[in-house]
């Protein structure tokens, strides 16, 4: 038959050689996901069986750079104001203690953060927060905890 190639082709609207037809890449790809989720390559991976984060919220084109800052564990407040609100959340967490010694390493490790800040050189405003007392903070929860 003539414009057939010898695989039994039609000839190319370019080149007038033979190309074979095949699926199309979507169905292929289709297909590998099918196989592999039969194999069970899809069975661990990490939050199978919940549901999606953002299911129910409206669709916004830049999504993943919305979510990036909390997935680095990254603050979107300027560093003065991430300090102050980290202090507010030591001495909250302090308060809740229900031992002395994690009484005492929450506020040292923000003490530690603060420390470092103050020793920065000043490219914003300062931070406006001190290091807090430990000793002060364990005598008012030794106060609230009888």
């Amino acid at each position: 038959m003539p414009g057939t190639g010898p695989r039994g082709g039609r000839p190319s609207h370019r080149s007038g050689r033979v190309s074979l037809h095949r699926a199309p890449p979507a169905q292929g790809r289709r297909d590998q996901a099918r196989e592999a989720a039969e194999c069970g390559a899809f069975d661990d991976l990490p939050g199978a069986g919940k549901p999606l984060a953002n299911e129910g919220q409206p669709y916004h084109e830049m999504w993943w750079l919305r979510e990036k800052p909390a997935r680095e564990g990254l603050s979107s407040l300027p560093p003065p104001l991430a300090l102050r609100a980290e202090l507010r959340g030591a001495l909250d967490a302090a308060r809740l203690a229900p031992t002395e010694p994690l009484l005492r390493s929450r506020p040292a490790e923000t003490n530690a953060r603060i420390e470092a800040a103050l020793r920065r050189p000043i490219e914003v405003p300062p931070p406006g927060v001190a290091p807090v007392d430990v000793e002060a903070a364990v005598a008012e929860w030794r106060h609230s905890h009888p």
